[in-house]
């Protein structure tokens, strides 16, 4: 397939397929983040809720990093060596256990351990692993309209939850953990990735390479982009963790975006047999700072313009708002972007590349925010965000993409 043909075939099902795939997100965090840890917050309190988005983002970069490892890596071996449903159903069993047994250590060493939490935090990290996976096949199919369902199944679960919450006042982890359920059973009835179980082909060695690289790069992705709860809730409190929190939180939400478009991204690339030229590539960076500037602009109305009829303390933030929002608005042109490389380089070179953000990232960050506080977290994730756009939009354009196994032997036998 010809870059001219990449662009141009069947625009209007992509457009449709594009739709599906960003709405169906668009109300899945919508419903998260105006309904749910709004509602945590009125419940909770402000010191509290912070600790309870800290055990939220524990989730994302755990079980959320291994089962989109397990997803990526679905996506790009599928056509090149045919794994079988059993060589992921292994590793997702076997790492969903260990990342719940994860959860119940970090529990014990916040001292927030007890039976309740225990059993509800480590099912909610169990079945948030198959949930990142479950949308695999649609993605792989180009099924968006299944990937849209699936999507607002786990919505109705999270509103479902969360009405039980405020009814009730049973744990937390039950609001978000009723959603995943949701996703899982409609994925186990409208898929196959769940049958023949734990059968593994002659290839699961290789499966379990490439979700290893992939694993190490989701968790330093991951770790960044939750790093605002983990170091403030560590360095300063559970209230600089709430403030960062709604000054980010439209940012956020486009941030969060980063999977689904991705998905779609890779699940046309991996049709596409070329290499990836400079004039592609510019393509790619130009779309996406047009399209940053618009999230950029779009964020900062709607946090103007709805923020503050959720929290009563929204002018606390203002100072920090643009830099907030600027900050995950990169995060997410970066990750973007890096899927891309992903497809033309493979699993190693994106994970350097992550590797190298991630120390510096953590580096800086935890200096500054020792040395200054809130602020000081801020303005450097903003520094260091701008940072690797740039590293990744330079690597583009000067890096050789490798060679597949095809054009290796075309060159031997020439």
């Amino acid at each position: 397939m010809k870059l001219k043909s990449l662009l141009t075939t069947e625009n209007k099902q992509k457009l449709v397929n594009l739709i599906l795939n960003v709405g169906a997100t668009l109300i899945f965090n919508c419903v998260l983040q105006f309904l749910c840890y709004p509602m945590f917050e009125k419940k909770l309190g402000t010191e509290l809720n912070g600790v309870v988005l800290t055990l939220i983002s524990v989730v994302a970069v755990t079980a959320g990093s291994l089962g989109a490892a397990s997803n990526y890596s679905r996506l790009v071996k599928e056509n090149v060596d045919h794994p079988s449903n059993g060589d992921y159903n292994v590793i997702l069993l076997i790492g969903g256990i260990l990342v719940s047994i994860v959860g119940i250590v970090y529990l014990w060493i916040k001292d927030l351990l007890s039976p309740t939490s225990a059993i509800f935090f480590s099912l909610l990290l169990f079945f948030t692993v198959l949930r990142y996976y479950s949308d695999v096949e649609f993605k792989i199919k180009t099924n968006f309209l299944r990937y849209f369902i699936f999507y607002l199944f786990i919505s109705v679960g999270y509103v479902l939850g969360i009405i039980l919450f405020n009814l009730t006042n049973i744990y937390w982890a039950v609001a978000i953990l009723l959603g995943e359920v949701f996703g899982v059973i409609y994925a186990v009835f409208a898929s196959d990735i769940f049958r023949k179980n734990l059968k593994i082909s002659k290839n699961f060695k290789i499966v379990l390479s490439s979700v290893s690289i992939l694993l190490l790069s989701s968790l330093l992705e991951n770790l960044t982009l939750n790093a605002d709860r983990l170091i403030l809730l560590s360095l300063t409190s559970g209230t600089a963790v709430s403030h960062y929190y709604v000054a980010s939180l439209f940012g956020k939400v486009i941030a969060l975006l980063t999977v689904p478009i991705n998905s779609l991204i890779i699940s046309y690339l991996i049709r596409y047999n070329g290499e990836l030229s400079k004039k592609m590539w510019t393509i790619f960076v130009v779309a996406s700072t047009l399209l940053g500037a618009i999230c950029l602009v779009g964020c900062l109305v709607g946090s103007i313009w709805i923020l503050p009829l959720l929290y009563d303390w929204f002018a606390v933030v203002k100072p920090i708002l643009v830099p907030a929002i600027l900050a995950q608005v990169l995060f997410f042109l970066s990750s973007v972007l890096l899927v891309v490389l992903l497809r033309f380089f493979g699993e190693k070179k994106q994970f350097t590349l992550n590797l190298i953000y991630g120390i510096i990232f953590f580096v800086a960050c935890i200096i500054f925010t020792k040395l200054y506080g809130l602020n000081g977290f801020v303005y450097t994730s903003l520094f260091v965000n701008a940072l690797r756009f740039l590293i990744v939009v330079v690597f583009g354009f000067i890096a050789k993409p490798k060679q597949n196994k095809t054009e290796q032997n075309t060159q031997e036998n020439a």
